[in-house]
């Protein structure tokens, strides 16, 4: 079958949009319905689950040494950690996560760095 286009092969759609990414070095493909749960804003319920998850895997202090509460995406964070550090990583971890619009850190800080 003889290609009419005056493009010669080219491709339409789907192909061309991944052809034209992988030469410019992108390789990831989207299907437009995962793009559409993507932007979906998660439950309050599910981000608290998210955030819990988190501060499990970091495994920087124990489990119970924060609490996390969500509304309507806004994060508050409550509890006592031993080092500023421990309260840095776990706000630069938290706040950047999909769904999360804000925090308030309400996390204190037991001892003083050392100078």
């Amino acid at each position: 079958m003889k290609n009419n286009s005056k493009f010669g092969n080219a491709k339409s759609g789907i192909g061309a949009a991944f052809d034209a990414g992988k030469a410019a070095g992108h390789f990831s493909y989207m299907k437009p319905d995962i793009a559409v749960n993507i932007l979906k804003q998660p439950s309050d319920q599910l981000l608290v689950q998210s955030v819990e998850k988190v501060l499990i895997l970091m495994n920087i202090f124990s489990k119970d040494a924060v609490s996390v509460s969500v509304k309507n995406g806004w994060m508050t964070l409550n509890g006592n950690l031993h080092w500023q550090f421990q309260r840095d990583v776990t706000v630069a971890s938290l706040c950047s996560l999909h769904g999360i619009t804000g925090f308030t850190d309400n996390i204190v800080v037991l001892h003083s760095q050392p100078e």
